[in-house]
């Protein structure tokens, strides 16, 4: 056996030449968001109160005759009284099926990738990122108003089976698509030339 010294040089030399301070902070961020991803659907439930809870803030002053929180659930007024003529009140339900995680959750672990296995600017993807996040927050609370305040003014139907089956669901699949494809497109979009010239090398070796 037989010692050899080795310089800094040559120690950082034999290092994988992608591991490097940048990539590291990059993956922990990746991971970060991976873990932000995984708090969300640990928490389903919590997650549809707080947007039930923001929804309610606005919702209130908006709807007719004003919505109350109940945990996941939005309670308003029908304008049909009861057989006993008293006010008739429907609970909305913010199902998991009608959260905005639904489609956050599958953009954060897309761009948790990009972020980990790209050299994009943090500043664009964070940017990116937050604008698709937001993007859909929005959407989401514009369609519970939708079918808040449509249910309160016409019943429940046609006033929430127009506006949940038909209009608030086809708002709500293009609003959640525009924003993906909107922060997709903010990112640098020499990603995909490189991404290109990577293919196009492998085809010629």
């Amino acid at each position: 056996m037989t010692a050899q010294p080795i310089t800094r040089r040559a120690a950082r030399m034999r290092q994988p030449r992608w591991l490097t301070g940048g990539r590291v902070l990059r993956l922990l961020g990746a991971t970060a968001t991976i873990v932000v991803v995984g708090v969300l659907l640990a928490h389903e439930r919590a997650t549809r109160a707080a947007e039930a809870w923001l929804a309610e803030g606005w919702l209130d002053r908006t709807v007719p005759h004003g919505v109350e929180l109940w945990g996941e659930r939005l309670i308003l007024q029908l304008p049909e009284p009861t057989h006993q003529g008293l006010p008739a009140r429907v609970a909305l339900e913010i199902t998991a099926q009608c959260a905005s995680y639904v489609a956050v959750v599958p953009l954060l672990v897309l761009f948790a990738l990009i972020l980990g296995l790209t050299r994009v600017s943090w500043a664009r993807w964070g940017a990116a990122a937050l604008i698709g996040v937001a993007g859909m927050l929005l959407t989401n609370q514009i369609r519970l108003w939708m079918i808040a305040a449509s249910t309160a003014a016409w019943g429940m139907d046609p006033g929430y089976t127009l506006s949940h089956g038909f209009v608030g669901s086809a708002f709500g699949i293009i609003g959640f698509a525009a924003f993906a494809v909107l922060s997709l497109a903010l990112l640098d979009p020499r990603l995909i030339g490189r991404g290109r010239r990577t293919r196009r090398e492998h085809a010629h070796d």
